[in-house]
Protein backbone atom coordinates (compact mmCIF):
# COMPACT_ATOMS: atom_id res chain seq x y z
CA UNK A 1 0.00 0.00 0.00
CA UNK A 2 2.77 2.44 0.94
CA UNK A 3 4.70 1.51 -2.16
CA UNK A 4 1.63 2.13 -4.32
CA UNK A 5 1.37 5.57 -2.72
CA UNK A 6 4.99 6.18 -3.79
CA UNK A 7 6.24 6.67 -0.25
CA UNK A 8 9.95 6.86 0.48
CA UNK A 9 11.84 3.66 1.21
CA UNK A 10 12.18 4.40 4.95
CA UNK A 11 8.39 4.82 5.21
CA UNK A 12 7.81 1.51 3.43
CA UNK A 13 10.30 -0.25 5.73
CA UNK A 14 8.61 1.30 8.77
CA UNK A 15 5.29 0.06 7.42
CA UNK A 16 6.61 -3.49 7.25
CA UNK A 17 7.98 -3.18 10.80
CA UNK A 18 5.11 -1.17 12.32
CA UNK A 19 3.87 -3.89 14.73
CA UNK A 20 7.26 -5.41 15.48
CA UNK A 21 7.79 -3.77 18.87
CA UNK A 22 4.21 -4.51 19.99
CA UNK A 23 4.20 -8.13 18.86
CA UNK A 24 7.78 -9.39 19.31
CA UNK A 25 10.72 -8.98 21.70
CA UNK A 26 12.42 -6.61 19.20
CA UNK A 27 13.06 -3.12 20.59
CA UNK A 28 13.12 0.32 19.01
CA UNK A 29 16.88 0.41 19.68
CA UNK A 30 17.33 -2.75 17.61
CA UNK A 31 15.26 -1.29 14.78
CA UNK A 32 17.38 1.87 15.00
CA UNK A 33 20.60 -0.14 14.72
CA UNK A 34 19.36 -2.28 11.84
CA UNK A 35 17.31 0.22 9.82
CA UNK A 36 18.37 3.69 10.96
CA UNK A 37 16.88 6.58 12.91
CA UNK A 38 14.14 7.57 10.47
CA UNK A 39 12.62 4.09 10.37
CA UNK A 40 12.94 3.72 14.15
CA UNK A 41 11.28 7.09 14.73
CA UNK A 42 8.28 6.16 12.59
CA UNK A 43 7.91 2.71 14.16
CA UNK A 44 8.13 4.24 17.65
CA UNK A 45 5.44 6.77 16.76
CA UNK A 46 2.95 4.11 15.61
CA UNK A 47 3.64 1.75 18.52
CA UNK A 48 0.99 1.71 21.22
CA UNK A 49 2.11 2.17 24.81
CA UNK A 50 2.32 -0.78 27.16
CA UNK A 51 -0.50 -3.27 26.51
CA UNK A 52 -1.07 -3.61 30.26
CA UNK A 53 -2.67 -0.16 30.16
CA UNK A 54 -6.39 0.10 29.48
CA UNK A 55 -7.73 -0.08 25.92
CA UNK A 56 -9.21 3.41 26.29
CA UNK A 57 -5.89 4.88 27.41
CA UNK A 58 -3.92 3.21 24.60
CA UNK A 59 -6.39 4.22 21.89
CA UNK A 60 -6.73 7.79 23.16
CA UNK A 61 -2.94 8.01 23.31
CA UNK A 62 -2.67 6.90 19.68
CA UNK A 63 -5.43 9.25 18.52
CA UNK A 64 -3.66 12.18 20.19
CA UNK A 65 -0.22 11.11 18.93
CA UNK A 66 -1.27 10.67 15.32
CA UNK A 67 -3.09 14.02 15.40
CA UNK A 68 0.24 15.86 15.66
CA UNK A 69 2.49 13.31 13.94
CA UNK A 70 4.59 13.84 10.83
CA UNK A 71 3.09 13.03 7.45
CA UNK A 72 5.35 9.96 7.28
CA UNK A 73 3.95 8.60 10.54
CA UNK A 74 0.44 9.34 9.28
CA UNK A 75 1.19 7.39 6.08
CA UNK A 76 2.14 4.27 8.05
CA UNK A 77 -0.72 4.65 10.49
CA UNK A 78 -3.26 5.12 7.71
CA UNK A 79 -2.03 2.07 5.79
CA UNK A 80 -2.23 0.00 8.98
CA UNK A 81 -5.73 1.20 9.86
CA UNK A 82 -6.94 0.73 6.29
CA UNK A 83 -5.63 -2.83 6.18
CA UNK A 84 -7.11 -3.62 9.60
CA UNK A 85 -10.51 -2.26 8.61
CA UNK A 86 -10.48 -4.21 5.34
CA UNK A 87 -9.87 -7.37 7.37
CA UNK A 88 -12.73 -6.52 9.74
CA UNK A 89 -15.10 -5.90 6.84
CA UNK A 90 -14.09 -9.15 5.13
CA UNK A 91 -14.69 -11.04 8.36
CA UNK A 92 -17.99 -9.21 8.91
CA UNK A 93 -19.18 -10.44 5.52
CA UNK A 94 -18.21 -13.98 6.51
CA UNK A 95 -19.61 -14.18 10.06
CA UNK A 96 -21.75 -11.08 10.51
CA UNK A 97 -22.05 -9.31 13.85
CA UNK A 98 -20.07 -12.04 15.59
CA UNK A 99 -16.97 -10.22 14.33
CA UNK A 100 -17.46 -7.67 17.12
CA UNK A 101 -16.95 -10.39 19.73
CA UNK A 102 -13.28 -10.39 18.69
CA UNK A 103 -12.83 -6.85 20.01
CA UNK A 104 -12.69 -5.98 23.69
CA UNK A 105 -14.95 -2.95 23.15
CA UNK A 106 -17.11 -4.38 20.38
CA UNK A 107 -18.78 -2.47 17.59
CA UNK A 108 -19.21 0.84 19.42
CA UNK A 109 -15.56 0.92 20.49
CA UNK A 110 -14.34 0.23 16.98
CA UNK A 111 -16.73 2.79 15.53
CA UNK A 112 -15.46 5.46 17.94
CA UNK A 113 -11.79 4.59 17.41
CA UNK A 114 -11.83 4.46 13.62
CA UNK A 115 -13.78 7.73 13.33
CA UNK A 116 -11.37 9.44 15.71
CA UNK A 117 -8.42 8.09 13.72
CA UNK A 118 -9.84 9.57 10.51
CA UNK A 119 -9.95 12.97 12.21
CA UNK A 120 -6.43 12.58 13.60
CA UNK A 121 -4.97 11.45 10.29
CA UNK A 122 -6.36 14.47 8.45
CA UNK A 123 -5.62 16.98 11.22
CA UNK A 124 -2.87 19.36 10.10
CA UNK A 125 -2.00 17.21 7.08
CA UNK A 126 -1.01 19.48 4.23
CA UNK A 127 -2.97 18.90 1.04
CA UNK A 128 0.18 17.78 -0.80
CA UNK A 129 0.48 14.83 1.63
CA UNK A 130 -3.17 13.76 1.46
CA UNK A 131 -2.68 10.56 -0.47
CA UNK A 132 -5.60 8.57 -1.91
CA UNK A 133 -5.39 6.01 0.91
CA UNK A 134 -6.48 8.71 3.40
CA UNK A 135 -9.66 9.36 1.43
CA UNK A 136 -10.21 5.65 0.94
CA UNK A 137 -9.96 5.06 4.69
CA UNK A 138 -12.32 7.94 5.44
CA UNK A 139 -14.84 6.72 2.87
CA UNK A 140 -14.77 3.13 4.12
CA UNK A 141 -15.17 4.25 7.75
CA UNK A 142 -18.15 6.44 6.81
CA UNK A 143 -19.77 3.73 4.67
CA UNK A 144 -19.22 0.88 7.10
CA UNK A 145 -19.95 2.57 10.43
CA UNK A 146 -22.16 5.54 9.60
CA UNK A 147 -24.55 4.51 6.81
Amino acid sequence: MLQQEQCDEHVIIAGVLHDTVEDTPVTIDEIHREFGPRVAEIVAAVTEPNKSLSWEFRKTYMIDSIRTASHEVKFVSCADKLHNLATVIKTFHEIGDRVWERFSRGYEGQKWYTRAMVDSLFHGLEKKYQKPMFFEFKSIVEDFFFK
